[in-house]
């Protein structure tokens, strides 16, 4: 199987190699059916690439009419290549002003478009890492030779296994909940569709049974995914700011329950384009999602569960919602950006609700969060979160849709739900240098910090003062520290806070 003429004449031209210097194809061996060996079994089949098995920069000069395969070598593409190109054990750099009009399949190696590349990422696709793939090479009687590529795909995965999580919770309104779930694969294969099964007990409420499904669909077609979900839980506005595990630690052993809540009955139904984080500099990733949802709520009393400490923070009121029936439509988008020394992450969505029925109230609602992470001074680091929430029109959103800012890690000069409200604002501002001739026994290299906290929640058209908080904060090894204070506040009264640190670059 050898490159056509055309295409060979190109190689020739663009490497300054000799003409007799013939390679063929690698063969695709093995049962693997993914993405990947598709696109290569269809570069081989047309016969029409530039075949490239040495180190080279290809300039802004080139042009290779039809496909292009690189064979155990680093290339740097500066060119354009119309068709798709197959990296086969090697690497292909692809930079700016570089061009492939086509897919990218990486069979062992590499590929790393630069971020003004012109090249469609959903359209580069790598062998499974769980799999093996086994390159060789042998010398035909002309002095040319022919690649062997071998794909062993990962086995199987199993029809039904149990799955990791939901993990244990501890909150005011159910006391403990334990949940158990499982993964149904219907059709055996990793791309394919796959259903998240998974059943609750929550100790402390009148329901106590929950659980549901989750599933994702394949849609074969620009990376689109029918998602949905149907089940019964306790669901909460709140874990923005208070995620799981935290707000479980510390209702369990010091009393405190950061977060409102209600129990509902959710069928969703999403047509969704998921994106991974960026990890080259430049690279950017846009997920839009569009859907449907129908919901039962219903309100749930404060049960005031057992606490190491004090129980006295589990017995703050948990508000009630409005009960019933509520038909939302849904949009929205995820976008990662990344750069060399910086990355963003943002969301937006909307949701258009009726109360009761398609004639009953209405109202519309946007939320959007991001947080922006950059490299100072080489060591130092700025990091900044923010969450916008607001309904838009003349109705107020339900209460259900409302957040709370207040202790813990939003306003911690201030009481638990100081502010609560469907518009809600927020923004945190940290700036953490590290200590690099200061190492402790056990945490390591600690670091410090100074923050500032800034934000308010309301219902209607007042809105109130903004709080601020500013201080300082002492970094561990996956904790952190701070001491903060309301500056507009006579006498300055300092809280602390203590939670979890991850690193964002």
């Amino acid at each position: 199987m050898r490159a056509a003429p055309r295409a060979a004449l190109w190689a020739a031209l663009a490497l300054g190699l000799a003409p007799e210097a013939r390679a063929q194809v690698p063969e695709i061996r093995g049962d693997d059916d993914s993405p990947a060996a598709r696109v290569a079994r269809e570069v081989l089949e047309r016969r029409d690439y530039v075949w490239i098995d040495r180190d080279t920069v290809l300039g802004p000069e080139f042009r290779a009419p039809g496909d292009l395969v690189v064979y155990g070598a680093e290339v740097r593409l500066e060119g354009s290549v119309e068709g798709s190109a197959v990296v086969l054990d090697g690497d292909l750099w692809i930079r700016p002003g570089g061009r492939v009009g086509g897919s990218v399949a990486v069979i062992g190696g590499g590929v790393y478009p630069a971020g003004l590349a012109i090249v469609d990422r959903d359209s580069v696709f790598h062998t499974d890492p769980r799999g093996r793939v086994t390159i060789g090479t042998r010398r035909t009687g002309d002095g040319g030779y022919v690649a062997t590529a071998e794909i062993t795909a990962p086995p199987r995965p199993a029809f039904f296994a149990p799955a990791v999580g939901p993990f244990p919770t501890y909150d005011r309104v159910n006391g403990l909940t334990v949940s158990a779930s499982a993964n149904i694969r219907p059709t055996r294969r990793r791309p394919g569709p796959v259903i998240n099964v998974w059943g609750s007990y929550r100790f402390q409420q009148e329901n106590q049974l929950g659980g549901g499904a989750r599933w994702r669909v394949p849609l074969g077609r620009e990376n689109l995914h029918l998602t949905g979900e149907a089940s019964r839980a306790t669901r909460t506005m709140d874990d923005w700011a208070s995620g799981d595990v935290v707000n479980s630690v510390r209702a369990l052993s010091l009393g405190r329950d950061y977060r409102d809540y209600w129990d509902a009955d959710v069928f969703r139904l999403m047509v969704e384009r998921p994106v991974g984080k960026p990890l080259i500099a430049g690279e950017t990733w846009l997920g839009p999602r569009l859907g449907v949802q129908v919901s039962n709520d219903r309100s749930l009393e404060t049960q005031a569960p057992w606490a190491v400490v004090d129980r006295e923070g589990l017995e703050r009121e948990n508000p009630p919602v409005h009960e019933g029936t509520i038909f939302s439509l849904l949009a929205g988008a995820e976008f990662h950006w990344r750069a060399r020394t910086s990355l963003f992450d943002g969301s937006v969505d909307v949701e258009h609700g009726r109360l009761g029925g398609f004639d009953g109230d209405g109202f519309t609602q946007v939320l959007v969060t991001g947080s922006y992470a950059a490299l100072a001074l080489r060591t130092h680091q700025l990091m900044l979160r923010f969450r916008a929430m607001s309904p838009i029109g003349g109705s107020d959103a339900p209460p259900q849709r409302r957040g709370i800012l207040g202790a813990g890690y939003t306003l911690p000069t201030e009481p638990v739900a100081r502010f609560r409200g469907d518009h809600l604002y927020f923004v945190e501002t940290s700036y953490v240098i590290p200590l690099r001739n200061v190492v402790l026994p056990v945490v390591g290299e600690p670091s410090v910090e100074a923050v500032h906290l800034a934000g308010a929640a309301w219902v209607g058209g007042a809105e109130p003062e903004w709080v601020q908080n500013a201080g300082v904060g002492v970094i561990f090894s996956l904790l952190r520290v701070r001491m903060l204070v309301n500056p507009a506040a006579r006498p300055l009264k300092p809280a602390f806070t203590f939670g979890i640190y991850l690193p964002q670059t």
